[in-house]
């Protein structure tokens, strides 16, 4: 049998150690891999896809039985995303039939300043004149791109999680 110095060469022993500790953290990549792609698969459904076809529910509730009414805008929430750039959101005040004042703020933010005193056009539930979204394409549009890249998200999650079960 031959002897090994342990100064600078690698035993047999050594080896096979060295090769199991490597499978061993393999395999808790993979592990902890699937384990994390199904904790953003659950998130990704219970706080983004269902909030948005809730919006979405909602935005067509409101743009085919709301009513619809002139808004003006009477300040403007300023943020900023997680890039550090400014984003605004206005707060827009409304009339119901019944003569009452209401605020809102939309879900909606934009890059560009909107213009204090501006008239936009606002639908409200008539039973809820709490609930009110501004009438317009974009606010549609940009519900349903939410909800695509929430899908694409889904799938991609699938995809990644599926390579790893395989």
């Amino acid at each position: 049998m031959p002897v090994y110095k342990t100064f600078g060469m690698e035993t047999p022993c050594k080896r096979r150690l060295r090769f199991n500790i490597c499978y061993y953290f393999a395999f808790m990549s993979e592990a902890y891999n699937i384990i994390v792609c199904i904790v953003l698969i659950i998130v990704n459904y219970r706080f983004v896809f269902t909030n948005n076809i809730k919006e979405l529910k909602e935005a067509n509730f409101l743009r085919k039985k709301g009513v619809k009414t002139s808004g003006r805008i009477i300040d403007i929430y300023e943020s900023k995303d997680s890039d550090g750039l400014k984003i605004f959101t206005p707060i827009i005040e409304y009339t119901t039939e019944e003569g009452k004042t209401l605020h809102f703020k939309p879900n909606d933010s934009r890059m560009n300043k909107p213009i204090i005193n501006n008239m936009v056009e606002v639908r409200y539930d008539k039973d809820n004149p709490g609930t009110a979204i501004i009438d317009r394409k974009s606010t549609y549009n940009f519900i349903i791109f939410k909800l695509v890249i929430s899908c694409l998200a889904f799938c991609f999650l699938f995809f990644v999680l599926f390579r790893y079960i395989r």
